[in-house]
Formats: C-alpha cells, structure tokens, sequence
C-alpha cells in the first residue's frame, strides 16, 4: 500500500472520528436538558433546553458551517451572541427576571447558505414570545478612548512568548494572560460596563498583567503609568441593542 494511500485512509479515519465524538456528546448533553423551544421553518430550526447538568458541565460554542450549538449559557448572553452584541452595546431592563439557569441553544440551517444573521430577526421575535420579553434598537451617544502607544519601553516589560489568550474579570481587577492588544480591549469592551476602546496600535506582541481595578479613571492611570499607553476621548453614536423583561 502506498503512503499516499495510507495518509488519505489516516485522514478519513480521524474525520470519523471526530464526527462520532460530536455525536456523543451531543447525545449525552441531551440527557442532561429540559426541553424549552422546537421551532422550524422552510429555512431553519432551532432548539433551545434548559441545561441540568451538575459539577463541570460544559461551556462553549461550537460552529459546523452555518449550524450553531451553544452549550450552557444563559438567556442574556445567547441574545448578544445572536445580535452581535456586547455589554457596552446592549441594555437589559428588569434583569432579575432573567432565567437564571443555562440554556442550550442550537441552529440548523436546512440550506449551507442560510446563515443564522439572516434570519436573526424572527428567531428573536420567537425567543421574546418564549421568554416574555420585549427589544428594540436605539442609537445612543457614548465615549471612546482611543489607545495610542507612547512609551515602548513600559509596555515590553509585560512581553510574553507565547499566545495564551485568556483572561480573568474579578470584581476589582481584569487580568490577562498571553493576549495581543486587540484581544486585551476587547475584553474591555464585552465585560467591563461603560469601558469602550479602540485599539489603534499596530502591534503584533502578547502580553501578560494585571489592571488592578474595572473603574475607568484607574483603568486610565494604569494603562498610562504601568503600559505606556494613553487614551484620546472621543464621542460617537452607535446602536444599541435593548431589552426588556416582562
């Protein structure tokens, strides 16, 4: 048998595989939900469940093309995901009426090209029916700080080798480990409430610390004294996605 043969038989093999362990745990987090929303229609389905599961359930999003199965997060945030929002770009109203329990949430497009963005609208409309609430959208006018680098010297002393790119949110500190600049701000802009940023730096390095608090003018200071990084204020309008529990 050739070795090229042997390689495709391989790859074939590992394939297999990988789609028979998706299988599985799909199968296994089945037993582990409450039946919430089957919803079709000529385009798509969607299935939402309450997730039961105990001790270290599993978390995450998984992408098969256009199909989307997000694994044990809760109402709120499977709405900003569906919208493309974060949460400096939403509002939620009456949040103690929220589900607190995770939910699992799957799409399934019945054609490759029927991607879930198009179709966002009436899965939304249906989720509001379900979950007795009601959105909109607004602009609204909110300040940026822009980062421009001014001291190189400062911001390689928190240099890493590697890529890790992960972060910690507490409740008085952010901390990142092994992220670019781009990933560190954008950590800023989905988790810390009223922190908007844009990263004009051009820069390729990751980078590892901790800000010792989530207060913007301490934010500021840090970035200044420790990072060699400072901020230009801007003002801008921008949509904003809002919610309101019933």
């Amino acid at each position: 048998m050739s070795i090229k043969r042997i390689i495709i038989l391989l790859l074939i093999s590992l394939a297999g595989i990988l789609v028979f362990r998706k299988a599985i745990l799909r199968e296994v987090t089945k037993k582990w939900e409450k039946e919430s929303l089957v919803y079709e229609t000529d385009d798509f389905k969607i299935e939402m469940a309450m997730n039961l599961s105990k001790g270290c359930a599993k978390r995450g999003i998984d992408f098969y093309g256009d199909t989307i199965m997000i694994y044990n997060f809760k109402l709120n945030d499977i709405l900003l995901f569906l919208t493309q929002k974060n949460i400096n770009s939403s509002e939620f109203s009456n949040s103690a009426k929220i589900p607190p329990k995770g939910f699992n949430f799957s799409y399934y497009p019945k054609d490759s090209t029927v991607n879930y963005k198009l179709n966002k609208t009436e899965i939304l409309d249906k989720l509001s029916g379900e979950f007795n609430f009601k959105y909109h959208y607004d602009s609204v006018q909110m300040r940026e700080y822009v980062a421009k680098l001014v001291d190189k010297e400062k911001l390689n002393k928190k240099k890493v080798g590697e890529k890790i790119g992960k972060f910690r949110l507490g409740k008085d500190y952010i901390e990142f480990m092994g992220n670019d600049l781009d990933g560190v701000f954008r950590a800023f802009n989905f988790s810390v409430n009223g922190q908007v940023f844009q990263n004009n730096i051009k820069d390729s390095q990751f980078y590892s610390f901790k800000v010792p608090s989530v207060k913007r003018d301490e934010i500021l200071t840090y970035f200044d004294k420790k990072l060699g990084i400072e901020f230009n204020e801007k003002e801008i309008m921008t949509e904003i996605f809002i919610v309101d529990f019933e």
